[in-house]
């Protein structure tokens, strides 16, 4: 409950990306990292109360999950619970509503992985619109069945599709018992820096990287990232500023605490890639917009409707051109003495300022010593281990046309995309195997995908006829098992 034991869950999304492995996800080359740096200390950090509850990679490496409460026995998460206000509130949230207004939050338990049924008084949090309480805290009051739930949505309080058995009414809770924070900048003067928010307890996590003293935002400067400062917008293919639907308009969605600051995009990237070398061009955002148009499937462009689109979507147009070249490099080194790494961005002195962050949906952000990225999965006896992206198992199933390694047309070949930008030959090394489980999915085999290059079959109705290679793919076929002890552990640790 709470959050607790989240790490498991992440391996959903590992999982479900072996649907898209035929596309052969994860083929770039890697960049060169520097040596490691000690640990990620100065990256995130527990405090009297509140314990830095984390995926650890051994030999310093960790990546920050939440902390865990001491004095209310819950998992807890920096917010901005107002406008400039912060607090470590529950990671356990609310997402539905009981009234057709969406100002009565409910809760209903979505983790799959929990061993016991919510109980009255388990605390959650909500977020809101509202500028002066954008996130809430509350705690489980009464269950009730057979109850309509709705979502608050860019076309308003809408009821919800999906049915649940019961939803809980919630109580507010006072802001006093959770841990404070404040704000403040973290990281050598005169370069790439972090904001911090740290808890009245000594907890402290960095949360978004700085230059200038603002937020800023990475930008390809011909190959080089660099961290521009202000918020950008980019530029689209759905928004328009006229009735001809020709003009491009470019689009931001901010997020409640930047609408509520009355924060807005102060230039437009666009990006391009020649010879393999990626670069963004700037211009200035101007909020000039009155009117918006979109263009619809059947070639009408029409007029946008206030109602169908979101506050926090801001429209502008491209002004003049800006340059990237007073913006800080974002250097990165990598963050672990282990067999397990984690890249991370650093100051101009090297010091770890942001660590990748584990909730993503696909999670490939640990560096292993070879190079290639991995991702956390538990295995049957709920051990995690470290796989980089692997392509599915090939499985014939009915309507299957190929390609296929024989002229029986009997043992299917795994393709994959080339990427003409990556050195890399082997783009997934390993094909696997996995097993749903309560709480997701959980990896069972791994074997060698070993390169295919001999020749190609496809089903056309009842015939097996010989095929051609498709451009700009590679070829596998599974190869000799792997013993998953071979990846690396990660563990899942709660400072004391």
């Amino acid at each position: 409950m709470g959050g607790r034991g989240r790490a498991v869950g992440i391996a959903i999304g590992w999982a479900c990306l072996q649907a898209l492995a035929l596309s052969a996800c994860g083929g770039k080359a890697q960049p060169e990292i520097p040596p490691a740096q000690t640990d990620t200390s100065t990256v995130f950090g527990s405090g009297t109360r509140l314990k830095a509850h984390s995926l650890d990679g051994g030999s310093g490496a960790r990546a920050l999950l939440d902390f865990y409460d001491t004095e209310l026995n819950t998992t807890c998460q920096f917010v901005e619970s107002a406008s400039g206000q912060w607090h470590c509130l529950p990671t356990a949230q609310a997402r539905a509503y009981l009234d057709a207004d969406c100002r009565e939050p409910a809760y209903v338990e979505f983790d799959q992985c929990s061993a016991d049924p919510p109980l009255p008084g388990l605390l959650v949090s909500a977020s809101s619109p509202e500028c002066d309480a954008l996130t809430r805290a509350y705690s489980l009051a009464e269950e009730r069945t057979g109850s309509t739930l709705y979502s608050r949505t860019s076309e308003g309080c809408i009821p919800q599709t999906t049915t649940y058995e019961s939803a809980w009414s919630l109580v507010l809770e006072p802001l006093t018992r959770f841990v404070q924070g404040s704000l403040s900048v973290f990281g050598a003067a005169g370069g790439l820096q972090a904001s911090r928010v740290t808890g009245d307890d000594g907890a402290y996590r960095n949360f978004q990287l700085m230059a200038d003293g603002q937020p800023c935002v990475e930008v390809m400067l011909r190959g080089e990232r660099r961290c521009m400062p202000g918020l950008s917008a980019v530029e689209g293919r759905f928004y328009f500023d006229g009735a001809s639907c020709e003009s491009p308009l470019a689009t931001r969605m901010l997020t409640d605490g930047q609408r509520c600051a009355g924060q807005r995009s102060s230039y437009v990237v666009q990006r391009t890639q020649e010879n393999c070398v990626e670069n963004d061009s700037l211009r200035t955002a101007i909020a000039d917009v009155s009117e918006v148009y979109e263009s619809e499937h059947a070639g009408q462009c029409l007029a946008t409707s206030p109602d169908t689109v979101s506050d926090n979507v801001s429209f502008y147009h491209s002004g003049s051109a800006l340059s990237a070249e007073h913006a800080p490099p974002m250097g990165i080194a990598r963050v672990g003495t282990g067999a397990l790494g984690l890249p991370c961005q650093t100051d101009r002195e090297g010091t770890p300022l942001m660590a990748p962050d584990p909730h993503l949906l696909f999670p490939q952000i640990w560096q292993p010593e070879s190079g290639r990225k991995c991702g956390s999965i538990p295995d049957l006896n709920g051990t995690l281990h470290c796989v980089p992206w692997s392509l599915a198992m090939p499985t014939i199933v009915a309507g299957s046309s190929g390609p296929f390694s024989d002229a029986g047309c009997t043992q299917l070949v795994t393709s994959a995309f080339r990427d003409t930008c990556s050195g890399e030959s082997l783009p997934d090394p390993y094909f696997t195997e996995t097993a749903k489980t309560r709480c997701g999915y959980a990896l069972t085999h791994a074997y060698r995908a070993e390169p295919y290059s001999g020749p190609l079959y496809e089903q056309h109705d009842t015939a097996c006829v010989p095929a051609s290679p498709w451009k700009d793919h590679l070829y596998f076929v599974v190869g000799a098992e792997v013993d998953l002890a071979s990846f690396p552990a990660l563990t899942e640790t709660t400072e004391r």
